[in-house]
C-alpha cells in the first residue's frame, strides 16, 4: 500500500489510512475483464434509459393532449417498454431483454460462464463480490446488472423530472401492472408519482460507529475513532433482478466525521468512494444469499516462515524483500434476513488538528491518495464476523517481531422494514491490513492492521 507524501502537522502529520482489500493478485488479462463488464453494463443502461424515457414522453404527451381515453392506451405502451428492460419477472427468464441480455453476457464473461474473461481476483480488483461466494455463481452478474439499472434510472429522473410522475399516473391503469415498481415506495406501497421508485439512499446514523486501527511507524500505538453524522448508502428493490435481497450500488459520499482516542492530536473524517453488495431482506426466497465472515492475515517477513499459510486468497508485496504477504479469506454461513455484505471502498483522513469538546463536524481532514493502483475495489465489511492478524512488524517498511491482532468483532443484521424506509438500525464490521512499503509513508504510519466496526442507530 502506498500512501502519497504529505506535509508533516502536528505529531504525526496528515495521514491516509485506506481500508482496502488487497489480497487477491488480480489476473494479467484485468483489462480484458474490465473492458467487457464495462461494455455490457454501460450498453445496458444506454437500452434500459431509452425505454424508460420512451413511457415517460409518451405519457407527457398524451396529458398534454388531453383525451381520457387515451391515457390506457399509453399505460400499455409502458408496460411493453418495461417488459423489453426485463421487469415484470426474473432477467434469467428472458434474455432478450434489455437487462436479460446484460446478465447473460456478463454471467458468461465471470469464472463458471461460457466466455470467462474474469477471474474472482479480478472481480473483487474492481470491487465486485467474487463469484464463488455464492452457489450458481450468479449474483455478482445480478449485482452489476443492477448497477446499470441505477445508473439509467438515476439519468431518466436527472434529465426528466417528470419520470416518477409519469410511471405513478401509469400504475393506476390495469394496463400496465409493472408501473407501480417504479413508483411505489421502497416498502412496496403504491406510489402516487411523488416517491424515488426502486433506488434510494439510506442513512447510517452515528454516534455509535468506530474503527480501532494499530499501526507502527517508531513504535506500536492503537487509535479509536468514534465517529458522527450520517454516512448514507445507495439501495434498489429490484426482486426480478436481485430476488430476496435490496441492491447495494453506492457512490462516493461524505458525511463521517470523528473524535480520536490514544493521545493523538487528530481530527479525522471518514469517506466513501463507492460499495457494491446486498442487504438480504427475504433469505427464504434466495437461499443464494449469504452471510460473509471476514477473515485477515498479513505477514512481514515469510522468509522467516509463513505465517498465513493456512490462507488461500493472498498477494506478495512485490516491493519489499522480505516476502512481505497480504491475505484475505471470506467463508460463508446461511443469511437471514437482515444480512448484509459489501465491497466497500472507505478512505479515513487526518489533518492533524485536535478537538477538545463535540462531535467535530466540519472536521478540515486532508486529501490524500485513497489507494495505491490496482487495489481501489475496497474492502468487504459485513454483517457477519471479522478478525485480523499481523505478523513480524517492524517500524516503517521493516520487518520485526511485534505481532498485531484484531477481532473476532460480530455485527448486526439490519431492521429490513427501517432499510426500506430509508434508516439503517444494525452493525458492520472488517477487518483490513495495510503493509507498508512507501518509506516516506511510512515514517508517520508504518504498517496497519484496522478493525472497522460500524454502528448504525436510530435517529433521536
Amino acid at each position: 500500500m502506498k500512501l502519497n507524501q504529505m506535509k508533516k502537522l502536528g505529531l504525526l502529520g496528515a495521514a491516509a489510512f485506506a481500508l482496502t482489500l488487497t489480497p487477491l493478485a488480480a489476473s494479467a488479462q484485468l483489462d480484458k475483464c474490465s473492458k467487457d463488464v464495462t461494455k455490457n453494463a454501460t450498453k445496458a443502461t444506454a437500452d434500459v434509459q431509452k425505454e424508460l424515457d420512451k413511457c415517460v414522453e409518451g405519457w407527457i404527451k398524451t396529458e398534454v393532449k388531453g383525451d381520457p381515453s387515451k391515457f390506457a392506451k399509453q399505460a400499455e405502451k409502458c408496460e411493453k417498454s418495461l417488459t423489453k428492460i426485463g421487469l415484470g419477472a426474473d432477467i434469467s427468464a428472458d434474455l432478450k431483454s434489455k437487462l436479460g441480455k446484460a446478465f447473460d453476457k456478463v454471467r458468461g464473461a465471470l469464472p463458471g460462464g461460457a466466455k470467462v474473461k474474469c477471474t474472482d481476483a479480478d472481480l473483487v480488483t474492481l470491487g465486485i463480490l467474487p463469484t464463488s461466494l455464492h452457489a450458481g455463481g450468479d449474483i455478482s452478474a445480478r449485482l452489476l446488472v443492477a448497477a446499470a439499472f441505477k445508473s439509467a434510472w438515476d439519468v431518466q429522473n436527472a434529465v426528466n423530472g417528470q419520470t416518477s410522475h409519469a410511471f405513478g399516473a401509469a400504475s393506476a391503469f390495469t394496463e400496465c401492472p409493472t408501473c407501480s415498481a417504479l413508483s411505489a415506495d421502497p416498502d412496496g406501497a403504491p406510489g402516487n408519482g411523488s416517491t424515488s421508485g426502486p433506488c434510494f439512499a439510506a442513512q447510517c446514523q452515528g454516534p455509535g460507529t468506530n474503527s480501532t486501527q494499530t499501526f507502527q511507524a517508531g513504535s506500536p500505538i492503537t487509535l479509536t475513532l468514534t465517529l458522527h453524522g450520517s454516512n448514507p448508502n445507495a439501495y434498489c428493490d429490484l426482486p426480478d433482478v436481485l430476488p430476496g435481497a435490496l441492491a447495494i450500488v453506492g457512490g462516493p459520499s461524505k458525511g463521517l466525521s470523528a473524535n480520536l482516542t490514544g493521545g493523538i492530536p487528530l481530527g479525522v473524517c471518514l469517506d466513501s468512494t463507492r460499495s457494491t453488495g446486498y442487504l438480504v431482506t427475504d433469505a427464504a426466497a434466495n437461499p443464494n444469499l449469504v452471510e460473509v465472515n471476514v477473515s485477515t492475515c498479513a505477514d512481514i517477513d515469510t522468509n522467516s516462515g509463513d505465517d498465513c499459510a493456512a490462507f488461500t486468497n493472498c498477494t506478495v508485496n512485490p516491493n519489499l524483500p522480505t516476502g512481505a504477504k497480504n491475505c484475505q479469506d471470506l467463508t460463508t454461513v446461511a443469511a437471514v434476513d437482515g444480512s448484509q455484505v459489501s465491497i466497500s471502498a472507505q478512505r479515513i483522513t487526518a489533518s492533524g488538528t485536535s478537538y477538545s469538546a463535540g462531535p467535530p463536524l466540519l472536521s478540515p481532514c486532508i486529501t490524500g491518495q485513497i489507494t495505491a493502483p490496482g487495489e481501489a475495489g475496497g474492502s468487504a465489511v459485513t454483517t457477519g464476523t471479522a478478525s485480523g492478524s499481523m505478523f513480524d512488524v517492524g517500524p516503517g517498511t521493516f520487518a520485526g517481531t511485534t505481532t498485531f491482532t484484531n477481532g473476532p468483532v460480530t455485527g448486526t443484521p439490519f431492521d429490513v422494514a427501517a432499510a426500506k424506509a430509508g434508516i439503517l438500525v444494525g452493525s458492520l464490521v472488517g477487518s483490513v491490513a495495510t503493509i507498508q512499503d512507501d518509506p516516506v509513508a511510512a515514517g508517520l504510519v508504518g504498517h496497519a492492521l484496522t478493525e472497522v466496526s460500524l454502528s448504525c442507530e436510530a435517529a433521536p
